[in-house]
């Protein structure tokens, strides 16, 4: 279940940097996620 939350994040993160290059002025989007899990599920600590 982190995993996939992390992906989630991950993703929107991505999306809203990728639109917000094509955006005008005044179309910009905002995600704001509150994880507290860390890097652990995308990158592996071991």
């Amino acid at each position: 279940m982190a995993t996939s939350k992390s992906f989630l994040i991950l993703f929107f993160m991505i999306l809203a940097t990728t639109s917000s290059t094509f955006a005008t002025l005044g179309e910009m989007v905002t995600v704001l996620s509150i994880d507290g899990g860390g890097i652990k599920g995308i990158i592996s600590g071991t």
